[in-house]
Order: structure tokens, then sequence, then C-alpha cells
């Protein structure tokens, strides 16, 4: 009986040993793919809202993210350059490009509700990944990029949870 009791608590103890990294910061390259791919979605799923929501709240806040994310998306990418990083052009993600086909095949009433939750639920895991990369990120460059965009992060999800 005690020889199982141990044999589980090492078995306990060597799987979170070894799935401790999965825990650790992102790599450098996760976190450039994954802001890329974070942003084109934002500003795509964004551009449709400007073309069909009704609601001049709704479509200055979706003008203000396609503005924004495309002034961000440049300054990203000098950033990544001038770390000496690589940067593949970001491609949208099946489920990201399943939900700007919904909002596209929306009415209106759902249109604006939608949008402004799938914008607050995207904008709650940038600054999430935003927050753990400037902490802790293993770029110099990179962090101080992430930590410099936090404040208009939070403020743009601040602005979601207004309308939403």
């Amino acid at each position: 009986m005690m020889l199982r009791h141990w044999s589980s608590a090492a078995v306990i103890a060597v799987a979170l040993a070894v799935s401790a990294p999965a825990f650790a910061v992102e790599k450098t390259e996760d976190f450039i793919k994954k802001t890329a791919a974070a942003s084109l979605f934002e500003v795509e799923h964004a551009k449709i809202a400007v073309d069909k929501a009704v609601s001049p709240a709704v479509k200055e806040l979706a003008r203000k993210i396609v503005a924004d994310h495309t002034k961000a998306r440049a300054d990203f990418e000098a950033t990544v350059k001038a770390a000496n990083l690589a940067y593949t052009p970001a491609q949208l993600e099946n489920a990201q490009l399943k939900k700007i086909d919904e909002l596209m095949k929306a009415n209106v009433a759902e249109l604006e509700k939608d949008f402004l939750k799938v914008q607050k639920d995207a904008h709650q895991d940038v600054v999430g990944m935003f927050k753990d990369y400037a902490k802790d990120g293993e770029n110099a460059q990179m962090k101080a990029w992430a930590a410099k965009m936090l404040p208009d992060l939070e403020a743009r999800l601040a602005e979601v949870d207004k309308l939403d």
C-alpha cells in the first residue's frame, strides 16, 4: 500500500516536472505569430462592422479598431525587423475565419451584439498575452513593444466593455 502511494506521488511529480515548460512564457516566435494573426483578425472582423453596423457607436469603435490595428501592425513589423526576428505575414486560423463568416451572415441586430462579444473576447486574450510577454518575454525589444502597446489595448477593451 505504501509503495503504491509513493508510486503515485512519483508519477505526479514527474508529470508536473515534465509539463512545467507548458506554463512557461511563450517563445518569441509564438508571440509574433499570435500577435500578427490577432491583429489581422480584429481588423478584418471590424471592417464588417464598419460596413454593416447601424449604431454610430459600434461603427466608430470598429473604425478605431481598423485604424489603430493598422498603425500598430506597421509598428509591430518595424519592431520585429529591428530585432532581427523572423516574420511571416499573418494567416487567419480556422476559428477566426468562422467568426468572420458568421459576422458577415448575421442580421443587423445580431451583428452588433456578435461584433462586440467577439472583439471583447479577442481583446481580453490579447491583453493577457501582452501582459505575460511584457513581463516574462525572452526578447527585450518585443517585451518593450508589448509593454508600450498594453495601455492602448486595455483602453480599447474598456471601450468594447462600455458598449457591450
